[in-house]
């Protein structure tokens, strides 16, 4: 008998303790930390990566970046010719960044990513821009501010992301909002200044397709009539003063501490389509030079002020939103689950632009600061 609880005491650790059948060991692999995407004129695969080159050195290990570009019929043939560059296995389950070209995000990017979607061994977490030009050029830096372009950008564009001015994107969140004909997606949209990079706004999307965008400033809105409020303050600087020449005492700066968002998607006769959407935005005043902040009078003023223009601007969002036809605040997808016998009488590609929106934006100061 003791012999068995021997047996079992060897046997049963071993079982418990066996690795991984599928593991991949780090010095058997070659990192890609960034990729980008691009078109050729003759409609090839243009298949740009920056693969992590760690040396060992007298102070530690240095990350260094190896940027090797092919040009292909698939992604997946681009991966298996790049394999033949690089001293080991390439992988993208630790990918930072993926960058489209312009050009690949505006004739359609399902073809070019769907790879990455169905690999269990892609990085799902990693964030997805589009980038002003062709993405090789980005890819290419190397290094930004001392760090590798790839870590850099991750960070860039996840303190965009804390201040409300692009969205929250990744591999795994954005592909399935693409294939769902009821909503579309939005993606960051980056440009090169020099041997920085810049955030430009948004790309709007229809579909898989990039069909328009929006600058800094409107993203910030779009996003708030989203309901997807960053972790800290959104900050607008809207101009509230008519002058001829624009003035600092034009302007007010203010924080955006929380959102109240109401949608109603009403439907009426002959299939006419209105959307109702109210945006309460509470905010602290932080910037206004021509001050007394602290008097009711000019406070009501100021909120009567804001949420006028802010309204137009909202307008204005949305306009450019029906004209690319991107359905971001996810009409076609509220009509789907309340109004399936009416969502099958559409046409959204062409309806959407028949939709009549409604929007109110109510401001209301809530604080100024620390000066009285």
């Amino acid at each position: 008998m003791k012999g068995v609880y021997r047996l079992l005491a060897i046997v049963l650790p071993s079982v418990l303790l066996s690795g991984c059948w599928d593991q991949q060991l780090l010095k058997d692999v070659q990192i890609i930390s960034t990729l980008g995407i691009d078109v050729t004129p003759q409609g090839k695969v243009q298949s740009t990566a920056s693969v992590l080159n760690v040396k060992k050195t007298e102070t530690g290990n240095s990350e260094q970046a190896e940027i090797h570009s092919v040009i292909s019929k698939t992604l997946r043939d681009g991966r298996d010719v790049l394999n033949q560059e690089v001293p080991g296995l390439l992988t993208a389950n630790k990918m930072n960044v993926l960058l489209l070209g312009e050009k690949v995000a505006r004739q359609g990017i399902y073809p070019y990513i769907h790879v990455y979607y169905r690999d269990t061994r892609t990085a799902i977490d990693a964030r997805v821009a589009v980038v002003k030009g062709d993405a090789r050029e980005f890819v290419e830096m190397k290094k930004v501010d001392n760090k590798l372009v790839g870590e850099h950008l991750r960070n860039q564009i996840k303190a965009l992301e804390e201040v409300t001015i692009v969205p929250k994107v990744n591999i795994q969140t954005f592909f399935p909002v693409m294939l769902d004909p009821g909503q579309d997606i939005a993606l960051p949209y980056l440009y090169k200044k020099e041997d920085k990079i810049v955030v430009r706004g948004i790309a709007l999307f229809d579909g898989d397709r990039m069909s328009g965008e929006l600058n800094k400033d409107e993203s910030i809105l779009y996003l708030l009539l989203l309901d997807k409020k960053g972790k800290s303050a959104a900050r607008l600087t809207p101009k509230i003063h008519g002058s001829k020449q624009a003035k600092v005492t034009d302007y007010i700066s203010i924080d955006v501490k929380r959102v109240k968002r109401n949608m109603k998607v009403l439907v009426g006769e002959n299939r006419s389509i209105t959307v109702q959407l109210r945006v309460q935005l509470p905010v602290v005043a932080y910037e206004y030079a021509r001050d007394h902040l602290n008097e009711k009078r000019v406070v009501e003023e100021l909120n009567q002020t804001l949420s006028k223009e802010l309204t137009e601007q909202a307008k204005i969002v949305l306009q450019k939103m029906q004209k690319a036809n991107h359905d971001g605040l996810g009409v076609g997808r509220y009509l789907i689950a309340f109004y399936p016998d009416t969502w099958k009488t559409l046409k959204w590609s062409e309806d959407y632009a028949k939709v009549v929106f409604e929007p109110q934006v109510d401001v209301h100061i809530v604080g100024h600061g620390i000066l009285d």
